[in-house]
């Protein structure tokens, strides 16, 4: 049966990210606090399986369009996947919200979403990767990075906007894995080289290039040009 997870779940909730994703259980720790703490999580307890719905806002000119939510963190154990229960969950997530964005890290991913009604593209900024690190921000104030998001975001023609709470756990989340902060960007170490994702348009790049988020759409939305949405910070 699918239901909303409390606190008492948070050890089951950890371990199964942990069987899912293959992430220590002090990162599936780290993980599962913050779904619980600022996100709705859908968890069947049957299937061993669960997402977290986190608050997203589609904004158009700087005005509120819609509100619906992020798909995060779909994970099923491995002793239970390939059942459905995933599907379930996701028909579940959808069915009272007026849209619903996730980012398929795989190819595999955006085929089974795609399937299951994430059809609309949306665009992401593409980080950029570089072997050269640089010192990053050593004072960081989360209110003062939120607000060079905020005025950014409200400069783009349709922007899918992150309230407060959730750019800061973007920021703890880069923080927790070893990153670092240069306006405008959050900088993630990996592999002898630095993974740079921005929060805010980089005036630098000479030619803009983006990955592909995808949404789901209860309804048409007049007027909505997702050629040119923008969505800062995609969980992954």
């Amino acid at each position: 049966m699918i239901r909303k997870a409390s606190e008492q779940d948070k050890t089951a909730l950890r371990e199964i990210w942990s069987a899912a994703f293959k992430d220590p259980p002090v990162y599936a720790d780290f993980v599962t606090q913050y779904c619980l703490k600022l996100g709705s999580v859908l968890y069947d307890d049957q299937g061993r399986s669960f997402i977290t719905l986190f608050p997203l806002t589609l904004i158009k000119e700087g005005k509120v369009l819609l509100n619906g939510f992020y798909l995060y963190g779909l994970a099923t154990h491995p002793s239970q996947q390939g059942k459905g229960f995933g599907s379930r969950l996701l028909s579940r997530a959808v069915e009272n919200t007026s849209f619903c964005l996730l980012y398929p890290a795989t190819s595999e991913l955006q085929i089974f979403y795609h399937k299951r009604g994430f059809t609309t593209p949306v665009r992401i900024p593409e980080p950029v990767i570089q072997n050269k690190t640089v010192p990053g921000v050593t004072a960081i104030n989360p209110k003062v990075l939120y607000g060079q998001y905020l005025k950014d975001a409200r400069k783009q023609k349709f922007v899918f906007l992150w309230p407060e709470p959730m750019f800061h756990f973007a920021l703890e989340e880069c923080l927790f894995r070893k990153g670092f902060v240069i306006p405008p960007w959050f900088c993630y170490p990996e592999e002898g080289q630095v993974l740079y994702k921005p929060y805010a348009h980089v005036k630098e790049l000479l030619v803009d290039s983006y990955l592909q988020g995808w949404g789901f759409f209860k309804d048409k939305v007049p007027g909505l040009e997702t050629e040119e949405s923008i969505f800062y910070l995609p969980l992954d």
